[in-house]
């Protein structure tokens, strides 16, 4: 019996090393230029990668260098690099595993990749909280079988000094349909030796929750040019009469809206701004079912509104 005990411990142990080594993250970024990264990726095999996204133009942070690094066990990770133009350092790091990008599921079961999700993310999980202790988190992985009556999800959070962030998040939901099933795992790790962490205050939200239930407003009224009139101006020609009329069949607004949470959104492009999430006031489960994440620009307009349904 001992001995079969210690040779499932040394499989597992081996397949544990196996599978860390597939794609090692940075602990901190430090003072560690694009240049460092440029020839991490060279040695860890990552290729230049285009979402084919456009990001929002920005004086002091380059436009992300994103690559994609090949896995077995998991969708592909894809790293995403911000950084500073006048010395090279970085901004912001991106880690994502998401089948959004690689749909592992088509050669491996679904039930396999959902496990290697989890123990990917409790790995990372052991890394950080060996090297920073404890996090702040919410959710629980510990019980696979809500994934058959709901998502699951878990975020931990790291703040070990007033310059670096660390945010993980992971999230796994199936449906009745395989192939539209979602899990996708993010790391996010900010330096804030730039720019100090930023608060909405009470008048600020008040002023911006106006505006949105201005756009509500606009959209029950059937209103496409007063809503055109509330977005930035980056993105105005976005609304298109499809668009909103997507948006009105997306959004129930004969239900009432209210915040349910609120802060300051880091974007792609090393520029932060005010973020409100709501949530239908008839929805009390926790998280919501459905939620919409709007953000706004500095003369509150605005910037993106992104309806989301958790599975």
């Amino acid at each position: 019996m001992r001995i079969a005990i210690l040779l499932i411990s040394i499989l597992i142990l081996a397949h544990s090393k196996a599978f860390s080594q597939t794609s090692s993250v940075e602990l901190e970024l430090n003072s560690k230029k694009i240049s460092y990264f440029r020839k991490l990726e060279k040695e860890k095999g990552g290729k230049p990668y285009d979402p084919n996204i456009t990001y929002l133009s920005s004086g002091n942070v380059a436009t992300p260098e994103i690559y994609r690094r090949k896995e077995k066990a998991l969708p592909d990770l894809l790293v995403s690099y911000s950084y500073y133009k006048k010395d090279s350092t970085l901004s912001t790091l991106e880690y994502q595993w998401d089948n959004a990008y690689d749909k592992k599921e088509k050669t491996m079961s679904l039930e396999v990749l959902e496990k290697n999700m989890i123990s990917k993310y409790n790995q990372l999980l052991a890394q950080f909280t060996a090297r920073y202790g404890k996090s702040t988190s919410d959710g629980s992985l510990d019980d696979l079988s809500e994934l058959n009556v709901k998502s699951i999800y878990r975020t931990d959070t790291w703040a070990p000094n007033d310059t670096l962030k660390i945010q993980m998040y992971i999230a796994i939901s199936k449906a009745s349909d395989p192939a539209a099933a979602r899990y996708h795992l993010r790391l996010y790790l900010y330096n804030l030796k730039e720019v100090k962490p930023e608060t909405l205050s009470e008048k600020d939200e008040i002023m911006l929750e106006k505006q949105f239930h201005a756009f509500i407003t606009c959209l029950s009224n059937d209103d496409l040019t007063g809503a055109t009139a509330l977005l930035a101006d980056k993105i105005k020609a976005t609304l298109t009469p499809a668009i909103f009329d997507q948006l009105k069949k997306i959004i129930h607004v004969d239900r009432r809206l209210e915040v349910y949470m609120k802060g300051i959104q880091a974007m792609p492009d090393g520029n932060t701004y005010p973020m409100l999430q709501f949530k239908y006031a008839d929805d009390k489960t926790t998280p919501p079912g459905e939620y919409i994440i709007v953000i706004f620009d500095a003369s509150n307009a605005i910037l993106g509104l992104n309806p989301m349904k958790r599975q």
